[in-house]
């Protein structure tokens, strides 16, 4: 016999079956070299056709043997596919019988054998049955457990040499049967679990043997003799009889291992932590990668069996969620955790999981690190507020504008008709107070209507050099009179603060309605304060509430007007530049809502924020610009014109009260006016009195034809006739459109004087 610790026990050289007379059925290619013949001239035939003569006895012997008793037997046959001066095989013969122990078949291994010579024995019998096998059922018990396949079943002699082995066994080791290999066989490498070799010695079946003790659960890895590497769980126990050795049973745990291995691969490449916890809230597995927001650090062992409240805290959002997951419930939700600064947004998923009676005991959890999509999310959404509020501002705007056109258009109507009914009465005429009042009435229109404009961004700016510093001095004199005893309205402005392009009126405008705003929340006895200086302003990231998705980082001048009232509620702080909204004293009317309107034409914006002690602080950003030119005149009233003699004008305007009104007034200037009702019908007209027509003035907006279209059209055809535009819409707004370019321009509401000076320049 090959000791335990042999390494170079004689390999098999295959195996076949035959039926119980003695036909081949099948042959395995080991075996199959040994006939030197094909397959197909090997199955279907007689093993006896393969034997020489002089040994056909002691192969009989063997059937017979085999089949008396029921023992594997052994002997040494010369098989004639084997070369001349060839040693012989050693071949044993193994019974098969079916569930009823009727035999079935017979299969054969064969083993190089040392000697062939007749004086060896021709029929050994192989070792007698496994203790407590005596009778065909404890035979047949141990016959099913070495055929079932649930589990690899090998036998040893008391020296180590494989007696039995399965087939689960030898599939697993990767070998034919492994019969007569040493469980020390160089055929395959051991390593134990870290990888390191395993000596021989300390194989389990090895200590089984030597010891005489059971050793079960071992893991080692096995490579087969194919180059494949397994993993295998090996229990081994010694047999008490004197025939054998141990009896080793292996599980291969391939699959298990790398499945395990790829699932700690995964948990140390990401920073989720995984976890189960019991009903008292301890922890049981946790699995992190090394870099995992939660562990801080340490490794996911050092929480096991600690409670979750010692790392999450005593949030009740937690104890409920548990409560549901062990209620049956899969749970997924958000909580901040506190313990880092700044604080992480973390999710939380928990899942009940059964015991083997059906009851939740443990609940297995995922959390996961969600700032990043949170705070893209919280971006988002403050994205798409913008973009409402900006959508709406828009909207508001554009109804301003319209609004403020029609009224211009309205207030040209009552305005004139007022003027020159005025002109028609006495100084001391009762109705003369009467159209005065019209007239003033008609003037506080048109204020309101400018700054509808203002707030739509289509008010008239004329551009100069301005000097915020004397805005603010100019309106702290205009206020001082009207505050209340207990009021104060200080300066605290920058020196040698540098002028910006702008207009004065429009600026100035601006800070009076915010401060007015401002004395007015204060009350009696408030406290408000005008303050300016050059800051460096970043909307992208300013604190401040307000409209700046149109600015540009960059160096503006700061109006702030700060005070000390009851400041605004956060509720509101986005609505208080909606026109005629009421939140308390703050955006009433169009104060607010036209002074936004008048820093976004300048480029600028007007944002707020709750004062340091309380109140509000409003800050006006008006952007400083390189290379501001010198100061120029601001656009007004035209120089005075010489008088000219009585000319024909053609004018077109789709409101009736307005060209009405306009006919009347230019009459009254000594001119002769032929109406139109259209652009359309303007060009009519003047085909019909083109030697008559000496200036034609056209409203901007007309059905069929608009004043540009008509304006175009009469460059063509005349390209020296005096053409005016008027509108209810700012001149900048109106001349900046492409096309040709008029001779002047009208605002309405028309002014008498205003309508005067524009016609007559001209004319001139």
């Amino acid at each position: 016999m090959t000791s335990v610790f042999a390494g170079n026990a004689p390999p098999s050289e295959g195996c076949l079956l035959t039926d119980i007379e003695g036909r081949i059925t099948s042959v395995s290619p080991d075996a199959l070299a040994l006939f030197d013949r094909p397959a197909g001239d090997v199955i279907g035939r007689f093993i006896a056709d393969f034997v020489p003569r002089e040994q056909l006895s002691r192969l009989g012997d063997a059937y017979r043997a085999l089949i008396e008793t029921g023992r594997s037997v052994r002997c040494t046959l010369a098989l004639a596919g084997q070369t001349a001066g060839a040693s012989g095989t050693t071949a044993r013969f193994f019974l098969i019988q079916d569930t009823g122990g009727r035999p079935r078949a017979i299969s054969i291994t064969f083993a190089p054998s040392p000697s062939a010579a007749d004086g060896d024995p021709a029929v050994e019998p192989d070792p007698p049955p496994l203790p407590g096998s005596a009778g065909s059922g404890a035979e047949a018990l141990v016959q099913a457990l070495m055929e079932t396949r649930a589990l690899g079943l090998s036998v040893t002699d008391p020296d180590g040499m494989l007696l039995r082995v399965n087939a689960l066994a030898a599939e697993i080791m990767g070998i034919d049967t492994g019969i007569g290999s040493s469980i020390g066989s160089d055929e395959w490498t051991v390593a134990g679990a870290d990888g390191t070799p395993l000596d021989p010695a300390q194989y389990p079946a090895a200590i089984a043997l030597r010891e005489g003790r059971a050793v079960t659960g071992q893991e080692i890895r096995i490579q087969r003799p194919d180059g494949e590497w397994r993993w295998l769980s090996v229990n081994s126990a010694p047999v008490d009889h004197p025939d054998y050795g141990v009896i080793i049973a292996y599980t291969d745990v391939t699959e298990s291992k790398e499945s395990e291995a790829r699932l700690k691969a995964t948990f140390e490449s990401i920073s989720d932590l995984v976890f189960s916890l019991d009903r008292e809230g301890r922890y049981g597995v946790l699995e992190g990668g090394a870099g995992s927001l939660f562990l801080d650090g340490k490794v996911a062992s050092d929480f096991a069996g600690s409670l979750r409240s010692e790392g999450t805290g005593d949030d009740p959002v937690h104890q409920d969620a548990l409560d549901r997951a062990f209620a049956g419930e899969h749970v997924v939700y958000e909580w901040r955790f506190d313990r880092f600064d700044p604080p992480r947004w973390v999710q939380t998923s928990l899942s009940p999981m059964n015991d083997a009676s059906g009851e939740i005991n443990h609940v297995v959890g995922v959390t996961r690190d969600v700032t990043d999509r949170v705070s893209l999310e919280e971006a988002r959404l403050e994205m798409q507020r913008r973009s409402v509020e900006a959508q709406k501002a828009e909207s508001l705007a554009v109804l301003a504008g319209g609004v403020a056109h029609d009224f211009n258009n309205l207030l040209s109507g009552v305005m004139l008709n007022a003027e020159l009914a005025r002109r028609d009465v006495g100084p001391s005429d009762r109705a003369r107070e009467l159209l005065d009042d019209i007239v003033a009435a008609a003037e506080r229109a048109t204020e309101l209507s400018r700054q509808m404009l203002a707030y739509s961004g289509r008010g008239a700016i004329h551009r100069s050099r301005v000097q915020p510093n004397e805005i603010l001095r100019a309106l702290r004199s205009a206020l001082a009179p009207s505050l209340a005893p207990g009021q104060s309205l200080d300066l605290a402005l920058a020196d040698r603060l540098p002028e910006v392009e702008g207009d004065q009126s429009q600026i100035w405008q601006a800070v009076y309605n915010v401060t007015s705003n401002a004395l007015e929340a204060t009350g009696e006895n408030g406290r408000v304060r005008l303050s300016s200086s050059v800051v460096d302003f970043d909307p992208a990231t300013t604190p401040l509430a307000g409209a700046t998705d149109h600015l540009d980082a960059g160096r503006f001048v700061d109006i702030v007007v700060s005070d000390d009232g009851p400041g605004i509620d956060p509720e509101i702080r986005d609505r208080v530049f909606e026109p005629f909204f009421n939140g308390g004293f703050r955006g009433r009317g169009l104060g607010l809502s036209a002074a936004q309107g008048a820093m976004l034409a300048h480029g600028g914006a007007i944002l707020h924020e709750p004062g340091p002690e309380g109140g509000t602080r409003f800050h006006l950003l008006v952007p400083l610009i390189e290379g501001v030119g010198p100061a120029t005149a601001a656009q007004g009233e035209p120089a005075e014109t010489p008088s000219v003699h009585r000319r024909t004008i053609l004018f077109a305007d789709d409101e009736h009260i307005v060209r009405r009104a306009g006919a009347r007034l230019l009459q009254a200037l000594d001119f002769d006016v032929i109406e139109a009702e259209d652009g359309e019908r303007a060009l009519e007209l003047w085909e019909e009195h083109r030697d008559e027509i000496d200036l034609v003035i056209l409203d901007v907006t007309m059905p069929r034809l608009g004043g540009r279209e008509a304006l175009a059209r009469l460059r063509e055809r005349a390209p020296g006739l005096r053409i005016l535009l008027t509108s209810g819409y700012d001149a900048a707004d109106v001349l900046g459109t492409p096309g040709p370019t008029p001779d002047g321009f009208i605002e309405k509401p028309f002014r008498l004087e205003h309508v005067r000076a524009q016609v007559e320049a001209a004319i001139a």
